[in-house]
């Protein structure tokens, strides 16, 4: 008798598809049944593709603080983000530093008032899905969006920012 394979226990439900993305702004926040941190974590949770989980990360360069926003199943490229400003250093914030604008390590909603103030780095992947989800502020409440709205930043810039 062949053995069953327990493969699709291993990989969790099939992913569901996001036919609409709400048009009410601010988008109303869901609830997740657990707290997540990590792009990886929150993308299981929400039984969603990881490329649509938004990594918004807290950068430090010579001008100070930014925000740059990748796919979730991406890297951030300083070296992108160094040529970008024409800098000398970038590096990711230090989480001692998160506290300075109200947020943890997996909380940084872009939609921030402390966070949108800055620079927003967006990666141009990014702006080609047709939505993508984020945390609100907190591990257990998430959004999901148009990424086009990253463009209403009054400061932000769009380039190749992913490895």
């Amino acid at each position: 008798m062949p053995r069953r394979s327990n493969l699709a226990l291993a990989v969790g439900p099939a992913l569901p598809t996001i036919d609409k993305v709400d048009e009410e702004w601010p988008p109303e926040p869901k609830k997740l049944d657990r707290p997540v941190i990590s792009c990886k974590s929150a993308a299981w949770a929400k039984r969603v593709p990881l490329e649509h989980e938004l990594k918004s990360l807290l950068v430090v360069c010579d001008g100070g603080y930014l925000v740059a926003h990748v796919r979730g199943n991406r890297r951030l490229s300083l070296r992108a983000v160094k040529n970008m400003l024409q800098v000398q250093q970038a590096r990711l914030a230090d989480p001692a530093d998160l506290p300075k604008f109200g947020v943890t390590p997996g909380t940084l909603y872009p939609f921030n008032d402390a966070l949108w103030s800055r620079l927003q780095l967006i990666d141009k992947d990014v702006l080609e899905m047709d939505w993508v989800t984020t945390n609100y502020g907190n591990r257990r409440q998430y959004v999901i969006f148009p990424p086009s709205r990253l463009l209403e930043a009054e400061n932000h810039r769009v380039g190749d920012f992913e490895e």
